[in-house]
């Protein structure tokens, strides 16, 4: 039988969002059921937003075109695809990861750590299913920081 998440906890897991993202985002796979259960009522418009993407776009036509320029080694239209699927609203950290990867490739450490950010500008990355991408984002964010004081 699942346990009930009372109020007060529902409000510490609140916020631990709202403080540090990298403890939240490791409590969230260290007590997934538990976050998962929280996330879907204090973000349901996040799961909607999700729902609505999956309704419009099929996320394998973004992955197969992806491979392809990969394949290709066409990084232009790697950095193409990935920013369109961003400004449709893509629910998937490793779109924000890869984009990120590839301006690092073309040596354009700002457009690296601007697509970092901008996966924390959305609400996905409250999710705890993101949460391992999340994490490697965060990562790469502290060591384009570090490495280059963006």
């Amino acid at each position: 039988m699942l346990e009930k998440i009372t109020i007060e906890r529902q409000k510490e897991i609140e916020n631990e969002v709202f403080g540090d993202t990298k403890k939240y985002l490791e409590n969230c796979l260290d007590n997934y059921s538990e976050y998962v259960s929280v996330a879907q009522k204090l973000f349901p418009e996040a799961y909607n937003k999700i729902r609505y993407f999956d309704q419009k776009y099929n996320i394998l036509d973004h992955l197969t075109e992806y491979d392809d320029a990969t394949k290709a080694n066409n990084i232009d239209l790697q950095i193409i695809l990935l920013k369109r699927e961003i400004e449709r609203g893509i629910y998937t950290p490793g779109t924000y990861e890869r984009l990120a990867k590839t301006y690092e490739k073309k040596n354009d450490i700002e457009s690296a750590y601007k697509a970092c950010i901008a996966w924390f500008e959305t609400d996905f990355w409250k999710l705890p299913n993101t949460a391992d991408g999340s994490l490697r984002i965060l990562k790469r964010l502290k060591r384009l920081e570090e490495k280059y004081g963006t």
